[in-house]
């Protein structure tokens, strides 16, 4: 027999007893030890434990059911009821002092008594109340008959199913009513619903479906989750467990965990040792991880599975012994959801599960609680909708194979009368690529791949949909599908006559017929094309990677180019090259929750941004030849760049702060700019821009009659219209924003800043009340011309910055759409944070934080010692210098109190590269790994943007850094000059 525990009955006493209490491992062979008689040649008696009758009472609060160790109360003193303990009680001396009970109130008749009288009138009743809520019951039963948990076997040997029959204890049945015995033992988890108060058990079933399975569920005090990481992983895939609710994880913010195949939510203990609980879901089982209400005695996380046709709240929760018990956490708990259940470890002690005492938690937890501390699997009846994560991708294709296959399917006939043999061949074309594509490639599923990577795809989310939350992929795509839709909607802003006769003048051009030659390509010219094509781009609904058009054979590509021309001389795009897939990320910092708070990729048919790429050839060649495009427009244009256009405005700046000169800018937010173009108004301006008609129509064929489906977690949502906007993933997509803004108003005194949607105006004068009238009239006939257009200003995201050497800020203000648009101290304009005063410290601060987020993040790759120092030194240069020299030619004049904030931190990763010490000098971490210092490397960068400058064909671009100043206090761009840096400096 195997002893856990000796130990004298008391050891309170000081004096030795001869009675002790010991503790067996709850085998058959334990039993024997009642048929004991003698001990060491000494004669015995062997009994069974007999708790001790009546109430547990604290010696510091004189209430009952726990102990002094675990009491948060004020102390009360047993004799005389003061605030203090009672060995500090004063009148426990004087023997004529009169005892006062601080439990209850003496009454007539009774007699003065100390609070720990068991002849008390509040105990007498707290043991009658104690008595009564220990009734019989007649719904559950507590049968510890687990076919999981053996007694002297470990957890992870039960989990096994290694233990034999004859391991198996006898059912050990507590004193109440208990139900019939069910054929199969398994231990009964009850759902608690408390709105009626019924308790619902869940079955076994051992048949389930592949689509429709009953939930299993694993619930596990793991006293420390952290050092059984791999052994869990292992049962919970053996096993097929579901979800996997734990207590006492012992994890801290700071360590990473994770159980592969499984999503991980948990929720640490900020401060302070243990505690901790979490819950892990497979993959596959739609469910949301819910924000619990905040709760004062009980750690918990939980998640909501829809089962049936309701949500199930899952939760496991953890009440640490020191905390006192409040009554309120489990109603809130259990209210949450209509159905609730709720696992873990709430250190509830009564003697029903051989506990020696008793404390209040086993009050409240008596009627829920079906175990203490074993781990308990059971199995939900009603189904849950499982989603399918094992899709098909690609690994290995047989290029010669599908290059045969596809020449055998492609028909080489093709005639086209109309646009709906257009389509046709659309269809066929795209059908035969992608079955050959198919028949040649080798397929692997995710699951294989990816068993055992610690990150996998994001956690699935509820959505908040017009009905309720949402689980099931289909329900979640229908609706962020109609969020979408509401979103490519036009603007109702412009005048209805306006409207009126645009829509005319483009009905008598789309009827008309077009007598010029129509456009043609040749193979050689689509074979260019598709080398141009990026290989890791993902594919559209078609199912055709790039890299398929890359192996085209002679009569696919022939083929291709014949469709290409048809679609030319009908003036038509295909319609089944104008559906969208639709996938979306969250928004940084937003509720992911809600449709609105999702960003839309969209993914497109890769021959449809082929024929795109044929269009775009054409506009680029008419744009060219006539130098449509604004001077001021540098977005999606070659040899422009987001650095050149702050460049021109931070030069603008200084320059006239040395003339002596301020410069206001406002800041415009255009809402939803490429979402809402309106058609109509993009092509009534392309006929203005005198484009060829067979062109224009084009383009009209090309944004009418286009439809989206959103893609979440395999399933897709029904087709939608798209109403308004240019294509999100399309080639021609912003070469078009960029002639529907075209014509956007020039004030005189007023210059204009645009890249795409991005605007910026600003205005320069002596004195403020000259620069707020110009700068005010630029937005006025900005504000007229994007009503005229159905172009809509979000007022609140609009800023100004009153650039000027002065501290006193300016008192007039401008006004956009009626509404005051203030002057704030600083704005971020492409990724540039310009202060008023242009010294480029809060630009500095924001670019050092993101490139230290980033350090933290790729940290272990730099430490990993199997990774040589020359990708190291690549990670740093793409991911962490990238950010700290963004668009610094811009502000390369910065003070160098600022510029060595970067420096600092490009010397923290160096030596994290090379593991060398803090005492390593700066010039030998740089010279050891061949890298130049920050601001050599900002001056390298500024000699690269001198040269594009003065080669440049834009006149604003050539402008950049060539003004006369007459006063030389601040600083400009140098182009590549400047002071050297002090190499020395740490």
């Amino acid at each position: 027999m195997t002893t856990t525990r000796g130990s004298p009955s008391d050891e309170r006493i000081a004096r030795n007893l001869p009675l002790f209490l010991i503790t067996l491992t709850r085998t058959a062979k334990s039993q024997e030890i009642f048929h004991l008689q003698s001990f060491c040649h000494i004669s015995i008696r062997v009994e069974a434990y007999r708790a001790q009758s009546g109430l547990t009472q604290c010696h510091n609060c004189q209430q009952f059911d726990h102990v002094w160790a675990n009491c948060k109360q004020p102390p009360r003193c047993m004799w005389c009821g003061g605030g203090h303990l009672h060995k500090e009680c004063p009148e426990k001396q004087n023997a004529a002092s009169t005892p006062a009970c601080c439990n209850c109130e003496l009454k007539e008749g009774e007699k003065p008594h100390p609070a720990n009288y068991r002849g008390c009138r509040h105990a007498r009743e707290e043991l009658q109340r104690r008595k009564s809520q220990r009734a019989p019951k007649t719904t559950t039963g507590r049968v510890f008959s687990s076919n999981i948990v053996s007694p002297g076997v470990s957890f992870a040997a039960a989990l096994r199913g290694s233990t034999s029959q004859e391991q198996r204890p006898q059912t050990l049945q507590v004193p109440v009513a208990v139900p019939p015995k069910a054929t199969k033992p398994s231990i009964p988890v009850f759902v608690q619903e408390p709105k009626t108060g019924q308790s619902t058990q869940a079955s076994h079933v051992n048949s389930p479906s592949l689509d429709n399975m009953p939930l299993k569920v694993i619930a596990f005090n793991a006293n420390g989750i952290g050092r059984q990481r791999y052994e869990l992983s292992k049962q919970l895939q053996d096993l097929h467990v579901d979800v996997a609710l734990f207590s006492e994880t012992h994890l801290k913010p700071h360590e990473r965990f994770f159980i592969p195949n499984y999503y991980f939510y948990r929720i640490d203990r900020q401060s302070g040792r243990n505690g901790g609980t979490a819950v892990a879901v497979r993959k596959g089982i739609p469910h949301n991880h819910v924000d619990l209400p905040p709760l004062v005695s009980v750690e918990a996380t939980g998640v909501c599975i829809p089962i049936g046709n309701s949500e199930v709240l899952l939760a496991a929760v953890y009440k640490s012994p020191g905390k006192a018990w409040s009554d309120a956490d489990i109603t809130e708990l259990l209210s949450f959801r209509r159905k609730s259940i709720l696992a873990g470890d709430l250190n509830a002690k009564n003697p029903f599960w051989n506990s020696r005492v008793s404390n209040p938690s086993e009050v409240v937890v008596s009627d829920i609680l079906d175990s203490d501390h074993l781990p308990i699997v059971f199995h939900i009846l009603d189904h849950v909708k499982i989603s399918n994560l094992s899709e098909p991708i690609e690994k290995f294709t047989d290029w010669e194979r599908f290059q045969s296959l596809a020449s055998e399917l492609i028909s080489p006939k093709l005639e086209i009368n109309s646009g709906v043999e257009a389509d046709k061949a659309a269809r066929d074309f795209a059908a035969s690529i992608a079955s050959a594509y198919r028949l040649s490639t080798s397929k692997v599923t995710l699951s294989d791949i990816n068993n055992d990577l610690p990150d996998g795809p994001r956690a699935p989310t509820a959505i908040h949909g017009s009905s309720g939350l949402k689980f099931h992929p289909s329900e979640k795509a229908n609706e962020i599908a109609d969020c979408l839709e509401i979103q490519f909607t036009p603007h109702d802003l412009c005048d209805e006559n306006h409207e009126q006769r645009v829509e005319a003048r483009v009905q008598a051009l789309l009827e008309a017929v077009d007598e010029n030659p129509p456009l043609r390509i040749r193979p050689c010219d689509v074979q260019k094309l598709i080398k141009s094509l990026k290989l890791k781009k993902a594919c559209g609904i078609d199912g055709i990677p790039n890299e398929c058009l890359r192996h085209l054979p002679r009569r696919p590509l022939v083929h291709l180019t014949h469709l290409f021309n048809h679609c030319f001389r009908l003036s038509h795009f295909p319609n089944t090259w104008k559906e969208a897939k639709i996938i979306t990320l969250p928004k940084p910092g937003k509720d992911p929750k809600f449709p609105q708070n999702l960003r839309p990729i969209s993914l497109l048919s890769t021959t449809g941004k082929l024929f795109e790429k044929a269009i775009l050839k054409f506009l680029h060649k008419h744009i060219e030849e006539r130098d449509l495009l604004n001077a001021s427009q540098f977005g999606f244009r070659a040899r422009h760049s987001t650095t050149l256009q702050c460049m021109r405005l931070a030069d603008h700046v200084t320059l006239n702060f040395n003339n002596k000169m301020s410069t206001a800018a406002v800041f415009l937010d255009i809402e939803k700019a490429f979402d809402t173009t309106w058609h109509s108004g993009l092509l009534f301006k392309l006929s203005k821009l005198e484009f060829p008609n067979s062109l224009t129509k084009l383009i009209g064929s090309f944004l009418s009659k286009r439809k989206f489906r959103v893609s979440v977690e395999g399933e897709m949502s029904t087709p939608r219209e798209i109403q308004a906007g240019v294509p999100q993933g399309s080639v021609l997509s912003p070469t078009l924003f960029n002639l529907y803004i075209n014509d956007a108003p020039h004030t005189q005194g007023v210059h204009l800043a645009l890249f795409a949607d991005d605007t910026c105006l600003y205005a320069t004068d002596r004195k403020e009340g000259f620069i707020v009238r110009k700068l005010q009239r630029g937005l006025s006939s900005m504000e007229t011309w994007c009503e005229r257009w159905n172009i809509k200003i979000n007022e609140d995201k609009t800023r100004g910055v009153y650039f000027s050497r002065g501290r006193r800020p300016p008192e007039s203000c401008l006004t956009l759409n009626g509404r005051n648009i203030p002057f704030v101290n600083s704005a971020k304009y492409l990724g540039v944070i310009f202060d008023k005063r242009v010294t480029w410290r809060l630009h500095i601060e924001m670019i050092e934080a993101k490139a230290f987020r980033t350090f933290i993040r790729v940290y272990s790759l730099f430490k990993n010692e199997r990774l040589s120092a020359n990708i190291k030194l690549t990670l740093h240069k793409a991911l962490i210098r990238s950010i700290m020299t963004y668009a610094s030619p811009a502000w390369e004049f910065a003070a160098d109190t600022h510029l060595l904030k970067l420096q600092r931190l490009q010397n923290k990763v160096l030596r994290t590269i090379g593991n060398f010490p803090r005492r390593t000098p700066v010039r030998d971490l740089h010279m050891a790994f061949k890298i130049p210092y920050v601001y050599d490397y900002i001056t390298k960068l500024c000699r690269q943007q001198a040269e594009v400058i003065q080669n440049h064909d834009n006149e604003n671009v050539r402008n950049i850094g060539q003004g006369e100043a007459r006063h030389r206090k601040y600083k400009r761009l140098k182009l590549g000059g400047g002071q050297a840096y002090d190499r020395s400096s740490d």
